[in-house]
């Protein structure tokens, strides 16, 4: 009927009316068709992306753009995030998010931003990439990276994990593991040494390279977070996370991501060295290294070499994971939308599961565990067997053991003496001597710790070698009875150090703790041991004990001092000064 219109009005000659009614009648109209549920998030940022470019650039695109996401990998991702969220409703989880990307040409395979655009209950229309959420843990391996790279930490240190760190900091699990290899330190996640490694970096310093990673546009001044930013304290989005962790698994180069067909990326920056990215990597795919925090077998561990990182901030409110293979790199986030917390989901627990579910999908022609995957050492470096405990050359006393690389000429050279291998006589558990008969010897394997682990030594049942030896002679043993000779060294100056409570510290006391649960720790470094310390409390003997020397003090309010000393002794510890109230 438009054509009619015109052609009466001599708009359109005859000709050109017959010839727009033949092309009419021929003409086929596409159908208009729909964007994919599952993939609004992504078509969203990549358009915000597109828009953000500049008029010159945005002309020069075609009109047709590719995306590099692949949409069966799309639709995999978008329901595996819907069904495990559904799993976890129940416990306080209100969305999730998912980022996919390949590692060989960068390019985002795969982006969710909720588990359901459409689902006004968990506000799903937000996109969760790029919410900035606490990260946890998850900013952990950048600073031992950053120690690596400066020389503060080498695969052999040895980290402490003994006590409360500034300001009260304690691990997750408030449980302590001693020693700690950086590996073992790492893949099992310790907050107690990562907020040591920052105070030794320096704040500015860590800072900086949260700000070279993208982390944060540094508008707040590194004291701003102070040294929460080891566990958790700096905000981040998954967007941001995932990139920043191209970093560790692209040998130490910052790359950016690659969202169509035709993109340029920017020339990489180096942020670690090679060696220092690989190192990070073999410490996170190592799952002896996680125990005892992270169990084997499970939502960490896989058929085939994976680098994994969790992270839960505080009260459970997010709950993060990166992982990487030799292919993908896979970042998830699971969290409530108020911001509410969680029941006990961990990133172990929720995003590392999700993670695994997603990887394992991505290497099905891996999943029998049978190719050759393995993450590749640093170059020119070799390989040495150091003991768990102290980081030195593992003798056959030693219990636990872990193959570090180093650079040539690094290698430890010294063996490993705090386990040692004694001749016990069985029948008193003290050191044999020529007269013991060999019948009655038994060999048995100590640890002799330095003096500043004792109180975790002893709360860790790890034996220590009998201070005395043996000298029992047939009948002459009562019940209950021993014969022994010391072997302390009594030539060596004692030194006495309190290692808890700390100097001029402020204790409340909570109204609601029973009065005798009104507790403090007294702990000391007894160096070398002896067989008894005393403590005093404002001037008067408190208690006298035996290795490992700590003991409890009943809270009274008033400014009170600590001091240890030996037994029928003068001199003691410097005094510390505590204020309870």
């Amino acid at each position: 009927r438009v054509l009619d219109w015109l052609a009466a009005r001599g708009v359109l000659t005859a000709a050109e009316h017959e010839l727009a009614r033949r092309q009419i009648a021929t003409l086929h109209l596409p159908d208009k068709g729909r964007r994919p549920e599952q993939a609004l998030h992504a078509v969203l940022r990549l358009e915000s992306l597109l828009s953000g470019q500049g008029r010159e650039k945005r002309e020069k695109l075609p009109l047709l753009v590719h995306t590099t996401l692949d949409l069966e990998m799309q639709r995999e991702a978008s329901w595996l995030t819907w069904t495990s969220l559904r799993a976890w409703e129940s416990r306080g989880a209100g969305n999730a998010a998912l980022i996919v990307l390949d590692l060989q040409s960068r390019e985002v395979r795969a982006w969710v931003g909720s588990g359901d655009y459409f689902a006004g209950h968990q506000a799903g229309a937000i996109d969760y990439t790029r919410v900035r959420r606490s990260a946890g843990s998850a900013l952990k391996p950048f600073l031992w990276a950053q120690a690596l790279e400066r020389g503060a930490i080498g695969p052999a240190s040895v980290l402490d994990d003994l006590q409360r760190g500034p300001g009260g900091v304690t691990n997750a699990d408030d449980v302590f593991l001693g020693p700690l290899l950086p590996r073992v330190a790492l893949a099992n996640s310790r907050n107690v040494p990562a907020v040591e490694l920052l105070n030794r970096l320096g704040l500015d310093a860590g800072y900086g390279l949260f700000r070279d990673l993208g982390l944060t546009d540094g508008a707040e001044p590194a004291r701003h977070y102070g040294l929460g930013l080891a566990i958790g304290g700096l905000p981040v989005t998954l967007e941001e996370l995932t990139a920043a962790y191209l970093a560790l698994a692209g040998d130490g180069r910052l790359t950016g991501t690659r969202w169509h067909a035709g993109q340029t990326l920017p020339e990489p920056r180096r942020i670690f060295s090679e060696e220092t990215a690989r190192l990070i990597t073999l410490y996170l795919s190592d799952p002896q290294a996680r125990l005892p925090t992270f169990p084997r077998m499970g939502a960490a561990e896989y058929r085939f070499p994976v680098a994994v990182k969790t992270g839960t901030s505080t009260n459970f409110h997010d709950a993060w994971a990166v992982a990487w293979s030799s292919r993908y790199l896979v970042g998830a986030w699971v969290g409530h939308p108020d911001f509410r917390p969680m029941n006990q989901l961990s990133g172990y627990l929720t995003s590392a599961e999700l993670v695994q579910r997603v990887l394992l999908g991505l290497h099905r022609d891996q999943a029998d565990g049978l190719d050759d995957l393995s993450f590749p050492p640093p170059r020119g470096w070799h390989p040495a067997r150091v003991c768990a405990l102290t980081g030195h050359r593992a003798t056959d006393a030693c219990d636990r053991v872990f193959l570090e690389w180093f650079r040539p000429g690094d290698e430890p050279v010294d063996d490993c003496t705090v386990h040692q291998r004694r001749a016990i006589d069985r029948r008193t558990g003290l050191l044999a001597t020529q007269d013991t008969p060999r019948a009655e010897v038994e060999v048995r394997t100590f640890v002799e710790l330095p003096p500043r682990y004792a109180a975790w030594q002893a709360a860790a049942s790890l034996p220590r070698p009998p201070d005395a030896v043996s000298a029992f002679q047939p009948g002459e043993l009562g019940p209950g009875g021993t014969f022994t000779r010391a072997v302390l060294d009594a030539t060596r100056r004692v030194r006495l150090r309190i290692t808890s409570p700390d100097n001029n510290v402020r204790l409340l006391r909570d109204p609601e703790t029973p009065a005798d649960l009104s507790t403090l720790a007294l702990t000391v470094v007894v160096d070398p041991p002896v067989r008894q310390v005393v403590w005093y409390v404002d001037g008067r003997p408190y208690e006298t004990v035996s290795y490992p020397y700590t003991a409890r003090w009943k809270l009274v309010p008033g400014e009170h001092t600590f001091q240890v000393k030996l037994p029928l002794t003068e001199g003691g510890s410097a005094a510390v000064r505590v204020v309870v109230q």
